[in-house]
């Protein structure tokens, strides 16, 4: 979501960490922000509705990388939430398989029967890269034999992109983790004197599937999504 806020801070929207939360409490607070024109004109839509607080702003896949952010808004300091990389890739999975139910795409195989040895022949080199690259009729090809969706029916999937990829390599300036949103309300509202307050939405429910968070699932997913990315240079 790409959100400037107060002319001083941008703020980094990256997949599965609250992104829909915190974009509606920015928008529905005192707070002065500017949204980047794809945005905008989503906003646009349902503006009426939205500051009425009956209308839940989903902003899709309108996620910008660092990079992106800045050359929109200038080279401002940045403000963006932290989670775990396993978590954020159950999340991802989660949510993928609820979008499969809503747009009625069958998956190969149900999530229930998902565990971490698929999990390890799942993923691969080239499905980061197809994500990484917007190739999302190809990352389906991965989870469902369907074949006959485009590529915006299925944007969704880029919830698998990883976190320091969005990055670019900078260092984000205020970061704050997802258990801790609390903390982030404090901080705008002590620096700024606003009223923004975070409500938890676009959540994906309980649901199940057959994957247990260890050690080495964990440090599997970090080499395949996070760890090239974390070996450039911060700037």
């Amino acid at each position: 979501m790409p959100i400037l806020i107060e002319n001083e801070l941008l703020y980094l929207a990256i997949p599965k960490t609250g992104c829909i939360s915190i974009t509606n409490a920015i928008i529905r607070s005192n707070l002065n922000y500017e949204l980047a024109p794809v945005l905008k004109k989503e906003y646009d839509k349902y503006k009426e509705l939205i500051e009425s607080k009956n209308h839940e702003f989903n902003i899709g896949p309108n996620h910008y990388r660092l990079d992106q952010l800045k050359k929109e808004f200038g080279n401002k300091k940045t403000i963006s939430i932290k989670r775990n990389h396993l978590d954020r890739f159950i999340s991802a999975i989660n949510f993928s398989y609820r979008l499969f139910e809503i747009k009625n795409i069958k998956p190969k195989i149900d999530l229930n029967k998902i565990d971490n040895e698929y999990i390890y022949k799942l993923i691969d080199d080239e499905f980061v890269f197809l994500v990484e690259n917007y190739d999302f009729v190809k990352v389906l090809k991965y989870f469902s034999d369907d074949c006959n969706y485009k590529k915006k029916d299925l944007e969704f999937l880029f919830t698998f992109v990883p976190s320091s990829f969005m990055k670019c390599g900078y260092k984000v300036d205020y970061e704050f983790d997802i258990s801790e949103l609390h903390l982030l309300e404090k901080f705008l509202n002590d620096r700024y004197g606003s009223n923004v307050s975070i409500q938890k939405l676009n959540t994906t429910g309980d649901m199940v599937s057959g994957i247990i968070k260890n050690t080495e699932l964990s440090n599997f997913i970090w080499d395949k999504f996070e760890k090239k990315h974390n070996q450039k240079n911060i700037i």
